[in-house]
């Protein structure tokens, strides 16, 4: 081989080189930025589970209060029945 070819050959191998190492270099990036994204996506799914156990929660606080407003509901036509009926029962008996 001549100088003029090994002269030649020193850029090529070079860049061959250089291509190696960017390629591993951009599989550590990879590797780097999954597993940050797989910790991030475990976060948010644990996220996402707690606020689905709120809403089942707070479903089930809305259903109570359903349920108590009925009762109150219920109470109170009961008692505005009874009040109404001493009304009626006084009225007669002060005739």
């Amino acid at each position: 081989m001549d100088a003029n070819a090994i002269a030649m050959l020193i850029p090529i191998a070079g860049m061959g080189l250089g291509a190696l190492f960017l390629v591993g270099a951009y599989k550590l990036v990879g590797r780097w930025l999954d597993r940050g994204r797989g910790g991030a996506a475990s976060g948010l799914a644990e996220e996402v589970a707690r606020l689905r156990e709120e809403v089942e929660a707070l479903s089930e606080v809305n259903r109570r209060v359903l349920e108590l407003e009925e009762r109150v509901d219920f109470a109170e036509r009961v008692l505005a029945q009874a009040q109404h009926n001493r009304l009626n029962a006084g009225g007669e008996t002060g005739r």
